[in-house]
């Protein structure tokens, strides 16, 4: 957001008010949803890095063979 706002003092490239007000919410948007779930999920890897958790667990081959 910073480096929006010093842009358009200096340079002035959005003429229309609607449009940096629309860089701010995306700005502001972008920081929810995705990124919580990647932080719960980096999380669960570190506590099971250390438990001495490895490998993806069992998996079972099927192949590309149609259903039977």
């Amino acid at each position: 957001m910073s480096a929006v706002v010093l842009e358009e003092l200096t340079q002035r490239r959005y003429p229309r008010l609607a449009d940096l007000m629309r860089l701010f919410l995306g700005a502001v948007v972008e920081n929810f949803g995705f990124r919580q779930l990647l932080m719960i999920w980096r999380t669960q890897g570190l506590v099971d890095g250390l438990r001495g958790k490895q490998g993806w667990g069992a998996m079972e081959r099927r192949g590309f063979a149609a259903p039977k």
